[in-house]
């Protein structure tokens, strides 16, 4: 995702239409939010600091 498409998703939004980005555990929970619908979804900071990011 680029940020211009983060950026259109949280600003984009209507009042009262918050931005949820669930955590994700594993794979297949990931699975489960896409599947869902949701847009994006939260990937925690690794303890070394640097950020995970797909391929």
């Amino acid at each position: 995702m680029t940020a211009a498409t983060f950026r259109a998703l949280h600003h984009g939004r209507a009042a009262g239409d918050p931005l949820v980005l669930p955590g994700p555990w594993d794979a297949a929970s990931a699975r489960v939010f896409a599947e869902a619908g949701f847009p994006a979804l939260a990937i925690p900071e690794r303890r070394d600091r640097r950020v995970a990011r797909s391929p």
